[in-house]
């Protein structure tokens, strides 16, 4: 049936031609027709929205072992208003603001701090469970794997801090020394 409007160019051709105002009247309530009985067949499908969903919002942070601006620490935490922090670098004096500023906003915390670049923490508004699990290879400190308890989805958190793979030229020349 759509190929019933087939000839419509053509109609308007001859009306635009003739100047004739049935022919144009007809014209137009045809196109007007075709576009009422197929005029979506040629209009883009736009999807449903899709209810919104929640979404879990993770921050990584690497404090810098000597950074004793713990209210700079703490401001910027909750400007970034996530789920789950995760520190490295994490020195004791940040450790001790967190719990004290943050309990309230982040009740679950596992934190080891230490006062060069081992201290590791995570903190979280989820639940958070130590899971006994390790990995391997060699870091700055021992990674943290937890659980999180996500609305009862359970996930894997990793807090990793892989050592630096920044050589300085000398290192490479000692290398080489050491091979001759």
């Amino acid at each position: 049936a759509l190929y019933l409007f087939l000839p419509l160019p053509a109609i308007f051709a001859l009306a635009f031609v003739t100047r004739q105002r049935e022919t144009w009247i007809g014209a137009l309530f045809t196109l007007a027709l075709a576009v009422f009985l197929y005029g979506d067949l040629f209009v883009p499908k736009i999807a449903p929205p899709h209810p919104p969903r929640e979404t879990l919002t993770v921050m990584t942070y690497n404090m810098l072992a000597s950074n004793s601006e713990t209210r700079s620490i703490i401001r910027t935490i909750r400007l970034a208003n996530v789920d789950v922090v995760a520190f490295q670098e994490f020195n004791p004096l940040a450790a001790e603001a967190i719990t004290r500023d943050l309990i309230d906003e982040y009740p679950y915390q596992v934190l080891a701090p230490a006062w060069d670049v081992s201290g590791m923490g995570i903190i979280s508004r989820h639940p958070l469970y130590a899971n006994g699990d390790t990995l391997p290879s060699e870091w700055v400190a021992a990674p943290q794997v937890l659980t999180l308890d996500w609305h009862g989805t359970r996930t894997t958190i990793l807090n990793v801090h892989p050592k630096s793979t920044n050589y300085h030229p000398q290192d490479f020349l000692f290398a080489a020394d050491q091979i001759e």
